[in-house]
């Protein structure tokens, strides 16, 4: 996790953070990711951006395993637009 804060011609303040886990079984492995940035610039929020992702494996033998991602996004930078994406992939190896 990153803080920051700046004064002067502009007062600046943000935050970036990030959080990762892992869970490993005999047949399955889990991922799930989460960062996060967000500054505020004069009292205006001016970049927020979220992301959540999971990823999963099944492996069925030494050489066959099954592959699943899911992730949402969504970006505000306030300059432009906003942008909301969620994206799925399965593939099998």
């Amino acid at each position: 996790m990153k803080a920051f804060n700046s004064t002067g011609n502009t007062d600046d303040t943000g935050v970036t953070a990030s959080l990762g886990l892992m869970r490993e079984g005999i047949n399955w492995r889990h991922k799930l990711r989460a960062p996060a940035d967000f500054q505020r610039t004069n009292g205006v929020t001016t970049r927020e951006q979220f992301l959540a992702g999971h990823d999963a494996n099944l492996k069925f033998t030494d050489r066959l395993l099954a592959f699943a991602a899911a992730q949402h996004n969504v970006t505000d930078f306030r300059l432009s637009s906003h942008a909301m994406r969620s994206q799925a992939v399965w593939a099998m190896i």
